[in-house]
């Protein structure tokens, strides 16, 4: 059994999961602005490519499992060894499934590159896949233990090492395909050690017949829907980058993804601050405490909304420098499709899924799937056809709105809510129009035609700063006690 750790406010675990995601995300953000610079947006998109298929597999694999922990975790009580064993080994034998699987049909992925790539990668794509899939319960391992201090030492090691060994393998042999196996052998080496942790911190064993098969049912019950959810879901959100591998090249590929990173860091906001959250929320709901499932739902709305909001009008405005100084020039194409994926955030801030995944009604998102995935092939077919990389992200915006809106109105039903309580409409109204303030001397600054570094520099300098001190005005933060913490902080480091 794992021994009792430190227990940290809601606070402070969204904190150290951000921050733990966040580093992890600067440290990789190198390697494509090394890797632009180094080789060309065909050679690129292969190794996107590669990327892309990889994780889309082992996200299908997984199934969704990992996430059923948030649900089952809390009130496990004696049965949670039994839960971690059945968690972990059902994921392994997913994996285990897998394997001949695509030793026969894998090589159907080769339509999606130029003759002759694909069989260069085959082998290490199949076992990427598989150590993907293994692996892929530490960190919410780490979360739902509220070890989130574990999460940044984890993610710092992980991102480390691999962009070293990345680096490496492409400095000593020069070529993609050897990043690719490097990506193999660090999947392969955090496999061993999450066996090792749960080997020593839960006794996990594979022998079911002792486990407690109602419990094992429950779980199935609760992962099935939302594992065909996830499916269907992960269909409907990456088909557009499918059918552009097929009627486009490797190099619009890269063009694209460039355009999907939208704003990383904001990205990695949403799950980390939801997965603390809905643990809260189901012990709310079980204790039939409504108002509080209310408050913690609204509470995390606002706080992502006053920080997505202004990060999207931000970047919106300030695209084609970004874009050109991280990734060159060859890729300006890419500017206007990625102000489109931005768009996409702003309804994301209203976390649907949360209510619906706390009350356990995970069949609802397995309907709301299926119907965006169908809609996606379809509209995603015709529109990227016709109109190419527009047309895919235009897909994306419309659909992941029009699922996120039938989530939040379920959410709505669910908690018997009237309109002017279903959102926090003031606070999220009052927080846009606070951002579009210092938008007016961000579009003066990029008229001046300066270099892309200054241009950039100047803008952050004067939105950040007009927007801090609107935030400190009118109370959302207090500039001087995060100053007086942030001193605290540095003087307690030495």
């Amino acid at each position: 059994m794992i021994k009792s750790n430190k227990i940290y406010s809601l606070k402070k675990q969204v904190i150290y999961l951000f921050s733990g995601k966040a580093f992890s995300l600067f440290i990789q953000l190198l390697m494509p602005l090394v890797l632009v610079r180094l080789i060309n947006k065909e050679a690129y998109g292969v190794y996107l490519q590669f990327l892309f298929i990889g994780q889309f597999l082992a996200t299908i694999l997984v199934f969704t499992i990992p996430s059923s922990l948030y649900f089952f975790f809390p009130n496990s009580g004696k049965k949670l060894n039994q839960l971690i064993s059945q968690t972990y080994f059902s994921i392994f034998l997913i994996a285990i499934i897998f394997i001949p699987l695509y030793y026969f049909f894998g090589f159907q992925f080769s339509v999606f590159f130029e003759e002759g790539i694909f069989g260069k990668f085959y082998v290490a794509l199949g076992f990427f896949i598989f150590f993907i899939t293994v692996s892929t319960l530490t960190e919410h391992l780490f979360v739902i233990e509220k070890r989130s201090d574990y999460v940044i030492y984890y993610n710092i090691i992980f991102s480390l090492t691999r962009i070293l060994s990345l680096m490496g393998s492409f400095l000593i042999f020069k070529s993609i395909f050897a990043m690719m196996w490097a990506l193999v052998i660090i999947r392969g080496l955090m496999s061993i050690f999450l066996f090792v942790y749960l080997r020593r911190n839960y006794s996990i064993s594979p022998y079911f017949k002792h486990w407690n098969k109602s419990y094992l049912v429950s779980q199935v019950r609760y992962t099935l829907p939302l594992g065909m959810a996830s499916i269907v879901n992960q269909i409907g959100k990456k088909i557009d980058r499918f059918i552009l591998s097929v009627f486009f090249s490797s190099g619009d590929f890269a063009i694209y993804s460039i355009a999907n990173y939208k704003v990383p860091i904001v990205n990695l906001l949403f799950p980390s601050v939801s997965n603390v959250i809905i643990p809260q929320i189901a012990k709310n709901r079980e204790e039939g405490n409504i108002e509080e499932v209310k408050r913690l739902w609204h509470k995390m709305i606002v706080v992502l909304g006053n920080i997505t909001i202004p990060t999207v009008i931000y970047f919106f405005l300030i695209a084609r420098p970004l874009i050109t100084f991280l990734f060159t020039d060859q890729y300006v194409d890419a500017v206007n499709v990625y102000r489109i994926f931005l768009l996409s955030m702003l309804i994301l801030i209203l976390r649907g899924t949360t209510i619906i995944l706390s009350y356990g009604y995970t069949k609802f998102i397995l309907y709301i799937q299926v119907f965006y995935m169908i809609f996606s092939i379809i509209t995603g077919y015709f529109l990227i056809k016709s109109f190419g990389l527009y047309g895919g992200a235009f897909t994306f915006l419309l659909l992941s709105s029009l699922r996120e809106i039938a989530l939040i109105y379920k959410s709505k039903q669910i908690l018997n809510l009237s309109f002017s309580g279903w959102m926090p409409w003031r606070k999220l109204g009052s927080v846009t129009f606070y951002s579009l303030i210092p938008a007016p001397a961000v579009i003066a600054i990029l008229f001046l035609s300066f270099p892309d570094w200054s241009s950039l520099i100047l803008t952050f300098t004067i939105y950040a700063g007009v927007l801090l001190y609107i935030y400190h005005k009118v109370k959302i933060i207090d500039i001087f006690t995060l100053l007086k913490k942030l001193k605290y902080r540095l003087e307690f480091g030495r």
